[in-house]
């Protein structure tokens, strides 16, 4: 009987984790919904730190990019737009991280990762360099 319990609680576990990217989904979805809610920019900033901690770095970057237009003048703004940069350049996107970072810098010149931001910035132009 003990034995059908553990099958049974890690059966649980396994389901309740890879439904993990389905409900952030569904949170973030429902934030899009109440774009006045003042609580909305704080749902789809987890649900993206969920997604990168996942390193599902694609779907981070839509909700990200997504929030950025949905909530552009938010407190959570600079996680939203840093973070679109990071995901597009661990997808490899350097173009788009480059853009993205570009942006972080001019909007937010005296935040705390404004130096980070100049310097993976700096690390894409010399590497990749920019397309006309």
């Amino acid at each position: 009987m003990f034995k059908k319990l553990v099958i049974l609680a890690l059966a649980a576990a396994v389901i309740g984790v890879a439904t993990i990217p389905l409900w952030t989904s569904k949170v973030a979805d429902n934030a899009f919904q109440r774009p006045l809610d003042p609580q909305s920019p704080g749902k789809v900033k987890e649900a993206m730190m969920v997604k990168i901690r996942l390193q599902r770095y694609k779907q981070a970057r839509v909700l990200a990019e997504k929030a950025i237009i949905y909530f552009p003048d938010c407190e959570e703004a600079p996680y939203f737009i840093y973070n679109a940069a990071r995901c597009a350049e661990k997808e490899k996107e350097h173009q788009v991280a480059i853009f993205w970072y570009e942006k972080f810098i001019k909007r937010f010149p005296d935040h705390i990762w404004t130096t980070q931001a100049k310097n993976s910035l700096n690390k894409l132009k010399g590497m990749y360099g920019e397309t006309q």
